[in-house]
């Protein structure tokens, strides 16, 4: 089940107001997608990645995204991408469990958009059937830490990493439930009891 957070602040303390739009990124946003990673610094890098990529290996990072099945949804303040959650399937798909991982710029951390961005992720997952969702989180990241025991996740130190592992309540498909209740009715009244054992 997910928790809902606080949504986060309009701006960072020192930046005049303006609209967030919260939005679904296409093979269109890379651009924005490269410079919000590189932007990120040497401890944003760290946090995200468990490493530090240099630019080249970040920008073919972007490069290689499948986005035919990643989800990848940005937080825009004006034209600048200041936070991401990217949502992978892992394989086999018929698992239907996925990887997230969230970045927040520097200047927006500690508003709660990674807690914003993780949900709207958990989400869109439970909403496509997918059931588990994995997390590969560095220990100094104390944020996304407690985002994802927020979450319900259950944590696991691993070398120098944290797994958090989330299992997602199953959502009801429309489409199956509707097939079920009209044979269901179809069925005679001994038919009914029947299947209800």
């Amino acid at each position: 089940m997910l928790r809902r957070s606080k949504m986060p602040k309009n701006t960072p303390d020192d930046a005049p107001a303006r609209r967030l739009v919260l939005r679904r990124l296409g093979r269109r946003d890379r651009r924005y997608l490269r410079d919000h990673l590189i932007g990120l610094g040497p401890n944003g890098r760290r946090m995200r990645f468990c490493g530090q990529p240099s630019n080249e290996v970040i920008s073919d990072y972007v490069d290689a995204i499948d986005w035919r099945h990643a989800v990848l949804i940005g937080q825009f303040d004006g034209a600048q991408l200041v936070g991401v959650a990217e949502l992978f399937p892992t394989l086999p798909r018929w698992a239907r469990c996925a990887e997230l991982a969230v970045s927040v710029s520097r200047d927006w951390r500690g508003k709660g958009l990674g807690a914003a961005l993780t949900e709207a992720a958990l989400t869109h997952a439970q909403d496509h059937r997918i059931r588990r969702v994995t997390l590969l989180i560095s220990p100094e990241n104390q944020a996304m830490l407690a985002v994802a025991e927020h979450q319900g996740a259950r944590l696991l130190p691993v070398a120098d990493m944290v797994v958090a592992r989330l299992r997602l309540r199953a959502v009801p498909n429309p489409v199956l439930q509707g097939i079920k209740a009209i044979v269901a009715m179809a069925l005679p009244p001994w038919g009914r009891a029947a299947r209800a054992v």
